[in-house]
């Protein structure tokens, strides 16, 4: 594994992508490590947006179902009176 987190078997072809054939290897690897990254990140936030939809509609969900486990109001005789 590479300092960053990737090995260079899946960095290579990200390589050739940003590296003309007379172009700068040094720059090349780290323009593909750096798409990468973004690629990486990208799909994390899209995933913690999803965890947070799932936890949201389960405490929806919760919420709805305690309105079926609460007991009416009974009010008392007297505290009304009726006209």
């Amino acid at each position: 594994m590479a300092a960053g987190g990737v090995d260079r078997a899946r960095s290579e072809p990200w390589q050739g992508r940003f590296s003309p054939p007379p172009g700068d290897p040094v720059a090349a690897r780290t323009l593909g490590l750096q798409t990468l990254s973004d690629l990486r990140l990208q799909q994390a936030a899209a995933l913690s947006h999803l965890d947070v939809f799932w936890l949201m509609g389960m405490g929806a969900l919760l919420l709805c179902l305690t309105v079926f486990a609460m007991r009416r109001s009974v009010a008392e005789a007297d505290a009304h009176p009726v006209e």
